[in-house]
Protein backbone atom coordinates (compact mmCIF):
# COMPACT_ATOMS: atom_id res chain seq x y z
CA UNK A 1 0.00 0.00 0.00
CA UNK A 2 2.70 2.56 0.95
CA UNK A 3 4.70 2.18 -2.43
CA UNK A 4 1.26 2.28 -4.50
CA UNK A 5 1.11 5.41 -2.50
CA UNK A 6 4.39 6.60 -2.87
CA UNK A 7 4.30 5.66 -7.17
CA UNK A 8 0.22 7.74 -7.24
CA UNK A 9 2.06 10.92 -5.40
CA UNK A 10 5.06 10.67 -7.74
CA UNK A 11 2.94 10.92 -10.66
CA UNK A 12 0.74 13.57 -9.48
CA UNK A 13 2.68 16.14 -7.34
CA UNK A 14 5.93 17.61 -8.96
CA UNK A 15 6.94 18.78 -5.28
CA UNK A 16 6.92 15.23 -3.94
CA UNK A 17 8.85 13.77 -6.36
CA UNK A 18 11.84 16.14 -5.95
CA UNK A 19 12.13 15.40 -2.24
CA UNK A 20 11.91 11.99 -2.81
CA UNK A 21 14.78 12.27 -5.16
CA UNK A 22 16.75 14.81 -2.82
CA UNK A 23 16.49 12.52 -0.12
CA UNK A 24 17.51 9.57 -2.00
CA UNK A 25 20.30 11.49 -3.21
CA UNK A 26 21.42 12.54 0.25
CA UNK A 27 21.12 9.07 1.37
CA UNK A 28 23.43 7.53 -0.89
CA UNK A 29 26.09 11.00 -0.30
CA UNK A 30 25.73 9.82 3.41
CA UNK A 31 25.95 5.96 3.10
CA UNK A 32 29.39 7.15 0.55
CA UNK A 33 30.45 9.56 3.09
CA UNK A 34 30.01 6.71 5.98
CA UNK A 35 31.90 3.92 3.88
CA UNK A 36 34.45 6.75 3.34
CA UNK A 37 34.62 7.29 6.75
CA UNK A 38 34.91 3.84 7.93
CA UNK A 39 37.51 3.03 5.37
CA UNK A 40 39.87 5.98 6.58
CA UNK A 41 39.11 4.68 10.15
CA UNK A 42 40.40 0.80 9.24
CA UNK A 43 43.51 2.54 7.16
CA UNK A 44 44.11 4.17 10.62
CA UNK A 45 43.71 1.62 12.76
CA UNK A 46 45.58 -0.35 10.40
CA UNK A 47 48.64 2.35 10.18
CA UNK A 48 48.35 2.23 14.12
CA UNK A 49 48.73 -1.41 14.53
CA UNK A 50 51.63 -1.56 11.91
CA UNK A 51 53.18 1.45 13.83
CA UNK A 52 52.70 -0.24 17.32
CA UNK A 53 54.41 -3.60 15.64
CA UNK A 54 57.52 -1.51 14.32
CA UNK A 55 57.81 0.25 17.33
CA UNK A 56 57.79 -3.07 19.35
CA UNK A 57 60.53 -4.26 16.74
CA UNK A 58 62.64 -1.38 17.46
CA UNK A 59 62.49 -1.65 21.03
CA UNK A 60 63.39 -4.91 20.76
CA UNK A 61 66.36 -4.57 18.24
CA UNK A 62 67.86 -1.95 20.34
CA UNK A 63 67.21 -4.39 23.47
CA UNK A 64 69.49 -6.58 21.57
CA UNK A 65 71.81 -4.46 20.32
CA UNK A 66 72.30 -3.44 24.21
CA UNK A 67 72.18 -7.06 25.01
CA UNK A 68 75.34 -7.62 21.84
CA UNK A 69 77.47 -4.35 23.31
CA UNK A 70 77.44 -5.57 26.79
CA UNK A 71 78.56 -8.94 25.92
CA UNK A 72 81.17 -7.74 23.93
CA UNK A 73 82.23 -5.24 26.41
CA UNK A 74 81.65 -2.47 23.58
CA UNK A 75 80.28 1.20 23.98
CA UNK A 76 78.86 3.95 21.87
CA UNK A 77 80.30 7.50 21.56
CA UNK A 78 80.49 10.39 19.32
CA UNK A 79 80.87 13.96 18.51
CA UNK A 80 78.33 16.46 17.11
CA UNK A 81 81.13 18.52 14.91
CA UNK A 82 79.37 21.34 14.98
CA UNK A 83 78.36 21.63 18.48
CA UNK A 84 81.58 20.25 19.59
CA UNK A 85 79.98 18.14 22.27
CA UNK A 86 80.85 14.42 23.32
CA UNK A 87 78.01 11.79 23.91
CA UNK A 88 78.35 8.12 25.42
CA UNK A 89 76.39 5.79 26.14
CA UNK A 90 76.03 4.43 30.01
CA UNK A 91 78.39 1.22 29.38
CA UNK A 92 80.82 4.01 28.28
CA UNK A 93 80.72 6.12 30.97
CA UNK A 94 81.46 2.85 32.76
CA UNK A 95 83.89 2.23 31.16
CA UNK A 96 85.98 5.14 31.39
CA UNK A 97 84.87 5.15 35.07
CA UNK A 98 83.27 8.33 35.14
CA UNK A 99 79.21 9.21 35.84
CA UNK A 100 76.91 10.52 33.34
CA UNK A 101 76.21 13.57 35.36
CA UNK A 102 79.90 14.11 35.91
CA UNK A 103 80.82 14.24 32.26
CA UNK A 104 80.38 18.04 30.68
CA UNK A 105 80.44 16.89 27.04
CA UNK A 106 83.59 18.89 26.08
CA UNK A 107 86.67 17.55 24.84
CA UNK A 108 89.13 18.48 27.63
CA UNK A 109 86.71 16.37 30.02
CA UNK A 110 86.99 13.30 27.75
CA UNK A 111 90.81 14.11 27.63
CA UNK A 112 90.86 14.16 31.32
CA UNK A 113 89.83 10.17 31.58
CA UNK A 114 92.40 8.97 29.46
CA UNK A 115 95.90 8.58 30.72
CA UNK A 116 98.39 11.41 30.38
CA UNK A 117 101.03 9.99 27.68
CA UNK A 118 97.62 9.17 25.60
CA UNK A 119 96.17 12.34 24.92
CA UNK A 120 97.78 13.76 22.28
CA UNK A 121 96.84 10.83 20.57
CA UNK A 122 93.60 10.94 20.83
CA UNK A 123 93.60 14.70 20.18
CA UNK A 124 95.42 13.91 16.87
CA UNK A 125 93.16 10.88 15.65
CA UNK A 126 90.11 12.63 15.96
CA UNK A 127 91.50 16.11 14.22
CA UNK A 128 92.26 13.65 11.69
CA UNK A 129 89.20 11.96 11.58
CA UNK A 130 87.17 15.42 11.29
CA UNK A 131 89.44 17.52 9.13
CA UNK A 132 91.10 14.73 6.56
CA UNK A 133 88.42 11.90 6.82
CA UNK A 134 90.86 9.42 8.19
CA UNK A 135 89.78 6.39 10.35
CA UNK A 136 89.69 6.22 14.09
CA UNK A 137 91.49 3.23 15.25
CA UNK A 138 93.79 3.50 18.25
CA UNK A 139 94.28 1.84 21.84
CA UNK A 140 94.79 3.94 24.94
CA UNK A 141 94.89 3.63 28.66
CA UNK A 142 92.59 4.78 31.26
CA UNK A 143 93.99 5.41 34.56
CA UNK A 144 93.22 4.18 37.79
CA UNK A 145 94.17 3.87 41.41
CA UNK A 146 97.55 1.65 42.74
CA UNK A 147 98.90 1.72 39.02
CA UNK A 148 96.38 -0.41 37.57
CA UNK A 149 94.62 0.72 33.69
CA UNK A 150 91.89 -0.73 31.71
CA UNK A 151 92.77 -0.86 28.29
CA UNK A 152 90.28 0.48 25.69
CA UNK A 153 90.46 0.05 22.17
CA UNK A 154 88.42 3.07 20.12
CA UNK A 155 86.74 2.97 16.04
CA UNK A 156 85.20 5.50 14.81
CA UNK A 157 85.16 7.65 11.45
CA UNK A 158 82.84 10.43 10.20
CA UNK A 159 78.79 10.27 9.75
CA UNK A 160 76.64 12.51 7.67
CA UNK A 161 73.27 12.35 9.49
CA UNK A 162 71.40 15.64 7.30
CA UNK A 163 72.95 17.72 4.96
CA UNK A 164 74.57 19.97 7.15
CA UNK A 165 75.00 18.09 10.42
CA UNK A 166 78.47 15.71 10.48
CA UNK A 167 78.55 13.50 12.99
CA UNK A 168 82.26 11.37 14.24
CA UNK A 169 81.17 8.17 15.65
CA UNK A 170 82.56 4.90 17.13
CA UNK A 171 82.85 2.68 19.12
CA UNK A 172 85.18 1.88 22.52
CA UNK A 173 86.06 -1.61 23.70
CA UNK A 174 87.51 -2.91 26.95
CA UNK A 175 90.18 -4.78 26.03
CA UNK A 176 91.45 -4.58 29.39
CA UNK A 177 92.09 -8.66 29.90
CA UNK A 178 93.46 -9.22 26.34
CA UNK A 179 95.61 -6.85 26.79
CA UNK A 180 96.84 -7.98 29.95
CA UNK A 181 97.10 -11.76 28.70
CA UNK A 182 99.20 -10.31 25.68
CA UNK A 183 101.44 -8.37 28.08
CA UNK A 184 101.65 -11.54 30.68
CA UNK A 185 102.62 -13.22 27.19
CA UNK A 186 105.02 -10.48 25.89
CA UNK A 187 107.29 -10.78 29.55
CA UNK A 188 107.10 -14.94 29.31
CA UNK A 189 108.82 -14.17 26.02
CA UNK A 190 111.56 -11.44 27.78
CA UNK A 191 111.94 -13.84 30.48
CA UNK A 192 112.69 -16.91 28.57
CA UNK A 193 115.02 -14.61 26.52
CA UNK A 194 116.68 -13.26 29.35
CA UNK A 195 117.02 -16.82 30.50
CA UNK A 196 119.03 -17.61 27.40
CA UNK A 197 121.15 -14.68 27.30
CA UNK A 198 122.01 -14.99 31.32
CA UNK A 199 123.06 -18.49 29.89
CA UNK A 200 124.71 -17.39 27.43
CA UNK A 201 126.87 -14.86 29.26
CA UNK A 202 127.76 -17.29 32.46
CA UNK A 203 129.04 -19.36 29.90
CA UNK A 204 131.17 -16.95 28.57
CA UNK A 205 132.51 -16.31 31.93
CA UNK A 206 133.64 -19.26 32.89
CA UNK A 207 135.24 -19.99 29.62
CA UNK A 208 136.57 -16.78 30.39
CA UNK A 209 137.91 -17.07 33.99
CA UNK A 210 139.42 -20.48 32.82
CA UNK A 211 141.34 -19.51 29.98
CA UNK A 212 142.67 -16.40 32.46
CA UNK A 213 143.66 -18.90 34.69
CA UNK A 214 145.31 -20.56 31.82
CA UNK A 215 147.30 -17.82 30.99
CA UNK A 216 148.16 -16.60 34.67
CA UNK A 217 149.15 -19.49 36.04
CA UNK A 218 150.91 -21.44 32.67
CA UNK A 219 151.62 -19.37 29.88
CA UNK A 220 153.05 -16.31 32.22
CA UNK A 221 155.19 -19.28 34.63
CA UNK A 222 156.55 -20.41 31.62
CA UNK A 223 157.99 -16.95 30.48
CA UNK A 224 158.96 -16.46 33.48
CA UNK A 225 161.03 -19.20 33.86
CA UNK A 226 162.57 -18.99 30.40
CA UNK A 227 163.73 -15.57 31.43
CA UNK A 228 165.73 -17.00 34.62
CA UNK A 229 166.79 -20.09 32.69
CA UNK A 230 168.48 -17.58 29.98
CA UNK A 231 169.61 -15.35 32.74
CA UNK A 232 171.48 -18.47 34.26
CA UNK A 233 173.60 -19.26 30.95
CA UNK A 234 176.96 -18.07 31.23
CA UNK A 235 177.33 -16.48 27.70
CA UNK A 236 180.22 -14.17 26.29
CA UNK A 237 179.88 -10.49 25.76
CA UNK A 238 179.33 -11.01 22.39
CA UNK A 239 175.68 -11.77 22.73
CA UNK A 240 174.91 -9.15 25.27
CA UNK A 241 172.67 -7.29 22.93
CA UNK A 242 170.89 -10.36 21.48
CA UNK A 243 170.11 -11.71 25.09
CA UNK A 244 168.81 -7.93 25.54
CA UNK A 245 166.30 -8.30 22.71
CA UNK A 246 165.11 -11.66 23.95
CA UNK A 247 164.41 -10.40 27.26
CA UNK A 248 162.41 -7.44 25.89
CA UNK A 249 160.64 -9.82 23.75
CA UNK A 250 159.76 -11.98 27.31
CA UNK A 251 158.99 -8.37 28.55
CA UNK A 252 156.25 -7.90 26.05
CA UNK A 253 154.69 -11.31 26.39
CA UNK A 254 154.44 -11.21 29.59
CA UNK A 255 152.55 -8.09 29.46
CA UNK A 256 150.62 -8.50 26.65
CA UNK A 257 148.99 -12.22 28.51
CA UNK A 258 148.67 -10.71 31.89
CA UNK A 259 146.77 -7.72 30.48
CA UNK A 260 144.56 -10.63 28.22
CA UNK A 261 144.27 -12.44 31.68
CA UNK A 262 142.92 -9.03 33.37
CA UNK A 263 140.52 -8.39 30.36
CA UNK A 264 138.82 -12.23 30.32
CA UNK A 265 138.65 -11.92 34.37
CA UNK A 266 138.84 -8.84 35.82
CA UNK A 267 139.58 -10.29 39.05
CA UNK A 268 140.49 -6.61 40.51
CA UNK A 269 136.33 -6.28 40.96
CA UNK A 270 136.02 -8.54 43.81
CA UNK A 271 139.51 -7.76 45.44
CA UNK A 272 139.50 -4.03 44.95
CA UNK A 273 135.72 -3.01 44.18
CA UNK A 274 133.67 -2.02 41.33
CA UNK A 275 135.19 1.42 40.90
CA UNK A 276 138.83 0.64 41.18
CA UNK A 277 138.49 -1.98 38.71
CA UNK A 278 136.64 0.75 36.10
CA UNK A 279 139.80 3.22 37.25
CA UNK A 280 142.08 0.48 36.28
CA UNK A 281 140.95 -0.11 33.00
CA UNK A 282 140.26 3.19 32.09
CA UNK A 283 144.03 3.62 33.05
CA UNK A 284 145.27 0.25 31.26
CA UNK A 285 143.76 1.47 27.48
CA UNK A 286 144.21 5.30 28.30
CA UNK A 287 147.66 6.71 25.96
CA UNK A 288 147.99 10.45 26.01
CA UNK A 289 147.73 12.22 23.64
CA UNK A 290 147.23 9.81 20.67
CA UNK A 291 144.24 8.37 22.82
CA UNK A 292 142.97 10.02 26.49
CA UNK A 293 139.97 8.62 28.52
CA UNK A 294 138.42 10.75 30.57
CA UNK A 295 136.11 9.09 33.27
CA UNK A 296 134.18 10.62 36.25
CA UNK A 297 133.01 7.49 38.39
CA UNK A 298 130.46 7.79 41.47
CA UNK A 299 132.01 6.30 44.90
CA UNK A 300 128.45 4.86 45.56
CA UNK A 301 129.26 2.70 42.16
CA UNK A 302 131.11 0.56 44.42
CA UNK A 303 127.57 -0.19 46.29
CA UNK A 304 125.88 -1.93 43.58
CA UNK A 305 125.01 -5.22 43.69
CA UNK A 306 127.42 -8.05 42.79
CA UNK A 307 125.41 -9.68 40.31
CA UNK A 308 124.90 -6.06 38.18
CA UNK A 309 128.72 -5.07 38.59
CA UNK A 310 130.37 -7.10 36.40
CA UNK A 311 127.61 -6.50 33.32
CA UNK A 312 127.87 -3.05 33.38
CA UNK A 313 131.84 -3.20 33.56
CA UNK A 314 131.79 -5.44 30.26
CA UNK A 315 129.69 -2.70 28.84
CA UNK A 316 132.37 0.01 30.00
CA UNK A 317 135.13 -2.46 28.37
CA UNK A 318 133.20 -2.62 25.58
CA UNK A 319 132.49 0.50 24.82
CA UNK A 320 136.00 0.86 25.40
CA UNK A 321 137.70 -0.97 22.75
CA UNK A 322 134.89 0.19 20.11
CA UNK A 323 136.24 3.50 20.27
CA UNK A 324 139.75 2.28 20.18
CA UNK A 325 139.01 -0.23 16.65
CA UNK A 326 136.37 1.52 15.37
CA UNK A 327 136.03 4.89 15.82
CA UNK A 328 139.46 6.41 15.41
CA UNK A 329 138.43 8.81 18.09
CA UNK A 330 141.62 10.61 20.26
CA UNK A 331 139.04 11.79 23.43
CA UNK A 332 136.68 9.00 24.97
CA UNK A 333 134.12 10.21 28.19
CA UNK A 334 133.01 8.17 30.36
CA UNK A 335 130.43 8.97 33.42
CA UNK A 336 128.88 6.50 35.94
CA UNK A 337 126.73 7.95 37.87
CA UNK A 338 124.34 5.93 40.83
CA UNK A 339 121.25 8.20 42.13
CA UNK A 340 118.17 7.37 43.76
CA UNK A 341 118.52 3.65 42.59
CA UNK A 342 119.00 4.13 39.13
CA UNK A 343 122.35 3.93 37.07
CA UNK A 344 123.34 6.39 34.49
CA UNK A 345 125.84 5.36 32.35
CA UNK A 346 126.97 8.13 29.29
CA UNK A 347 129.85 7.98 26.73
CA UNK A 348 130.71 9.93 24.37
CA UNK A 349 133.63 10.03 21.51
CA UNK A 350 135.05 12.28 19.27
CA UNK A 351 135.69 9.88 16.53
CA UNK A 352 134.17 9.55 12.79
CA UNK A 353 130.99 8.08 14.42
CA UNK A 354 128.79 5.18 12.27
CA UNK A 355 125.63 4.09 10.74
CA UNK A 356 123.37 2.89 13.67
CA UNK A 357 121.14 0.61 11.89
CA UNK A 358 123.69 -0.71 9.60
CA UNK A 359 126.60 -1.63 12.67
CA UNK A 360 123.19 -3.09 15.30
CA UNK A 361 122.77 -5.59 12.04
CA UNK A 362 126.49 -6.73 11.49
CA UNK A 363 128.73 -5.37 14.62
CA UNK A 364 128.81 -7.95 17.26
CA UNK A 365 130.40 -5.46 19.68
CA UNK A 366 127.00 -2.84 20.10
CA UNK A 367 124.52 -6.14 19.95
CA UNK A 368 127.02 -7.59 22.50
CA UNK A 369 125.88 -4.17 24.87
CA UNK A 370 122.04 -3.95 23.78
CA UNK A 371 121.87 -7.81 25.51
CA UNK A 372 123.38 -6.87 28.25
CA UNK A 373 121.18 -3.74 28.84
CA UNK A 374 118.45 -6.12 27.91
CA UNK A 375 119.59 -8.25 31.11
CA UNK A 376 119.25 -5.55 33.05
CA UNK A 377 115.67 -4.02 32.27
CA UNK A 378 117.44 -1.37 31.02
CA UNK A 379 117.53 1.28 28.38
CA UNK A 380 120.08 2.45 25.66
CA UNK A 381 120.27 5.86 23.42
CA UNK A 382 122.37 5.82 20.33
CA UNK A 383 123.70 8.98 18.87
CA UNK A 384 126.10 9.02 15.94
CA UNK A 385 127.12 10.70 12.99
CA UNK A 386 130.15 11.15 10.66
CA UNK A 387 132.41 13.89 11.85
CA UNK A 388 130.01 14.17 14.96
CA UNK A 389 131.64 11.14 17.17
CA UNK A 390 129.45 9.31 19.30
CA UNK A 391 127.13 9.55 22.19
CA UNK A 392 125.63 6.45 24.19
CA UNK A 393 123.93 6.92 26.75
CA UNK A 394 122.41 3.91 29.17
CA UNK A 395 119.73 4.05 31.85
CA UNK A 396 118.51 1.32 34.08
CA UNK A 397 116.61 0.96 37.32
CA UNK A 398 118.86 -0.84 40.65
CA UNK A 399 115.91 -2.84 41.34
CA UNK A 400 114.56 -3.81 38.45
CA UNK A 401 117.82 -4.84 36.74
CA UNK A 402 118.11 -7.27 40.08
CA UNK A 403 114.79 -8.78 39.37
CA UNK A 404 115.46 -9.28 35.95
CA UNK A 405 119.21 -10.79 36.50
CA UNK A 406 117.75 -13.14 39.11
CA UNK A 407 114.36 -14.19 36.77
CA UNK A 408 117.08 -15.00 34.62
Amino acid sequence: MLIRYMVKELRNSPRFALLFVLNMSLGLLGFIALDALKRNFDERLNASAESRLAEKSLIETKERLEMTLEASSTGIWGIDVAKKRFFMDDFSYSLLGVKPWEFDGTKEAFLKLVCEEDQELISQSIRDAIYLGKEIDIEFKVCEEKDDFKYVAVRGHMVRLQEHTQHLAGILIDITEKKKMQLLAKEFLLNQHRLLLDTEFRTQEKERKKISEALHDGICQYLYGIRLNIQAIEKPASFDVPFDKINLLLDQAEKETRALSYELNPSVLTDFGFVAGVRELVQRFSAPPLFTIQAEINNKADELPEAIQLPVFRIIQELINNSIKHAEATVLNIILRTDNGEVNLSVRDDGKGFDKDQVMRKGSGLRGIRNRVFMLNGKMEIHSATTLGTYIRINFNINNAISAVEAG
